[in-house]
């Protein structure tokens, strides 16, 4: 099984970063990408996983405005 954190801009998907990993145990794990969202102003965020043996908990999504 596999995880991928997938973040754009909300109007198609023009701006984006992703990346795909498989989870090298049992342990958690942060997963972090710093976005710009330069087309809207705002980002959907998502969180998929491929099928696979074993299983993928979420234990928190946090989103930190960074200030320049």
């Amino acid at each position: 099984m596999s995880f991928r954190l997938w973040v754009h801009d909300t109007i198609g998907i023009k701006n984006e970063i992703t990346n795909w990993e498989i989870p090298p145990s049992d342990l958690f794990k942060t997963f972090s990408l710093k976005f710009t969202a330069t087309e809207t102003n705002a980002i959907r965020i998502h969180l998929h996983c491929k099928s696979g043996s074993g299983k993928i908990e979420i234990k928190e999504v946090k989103v930190v405005r960074l200030r320049s």
